[in-house]
């Protein structure tokens, strides 16, 4: 996965876009960051939907901080997506 430079000048992870609908699926109400954070698990996926990844390495690859990390995982296990 790339990297590009946002409109900032900051280094922003290209995002691979999938055939999955989970944007479809996700519940109002979550917090900002758990989108990304999202995308970004879809992106990296195995064969099978396995990722090994920790939540300081998200959170640097994203742009956010681990605490947003964690509470946006929460979220997004609260929901069911992951």
């Amino acid at each position: 996965m790339g990297l590009h430079d946002d409109r900032c000048g900051a280094r922003r992870p290209e995002y691979v876009w999938t055939a999955n609908n989970a944007l479809v699926f996700a519940p109002r109400g979550m917090p900002p960051a758990a989108y990304p954070v999202l995308l970004h698990l879809l992106g990296r996926q195995e064969p099978g939907g396995r990722c090994l990844v920790t939540h300081g390495t998200l959170a640097a690859e994203i742009g956010i901080t681990r605490p947003k990390v964690t509470r946006a995982l929460q979220h997004l296990r609260f929901a069911r997506m992951v």
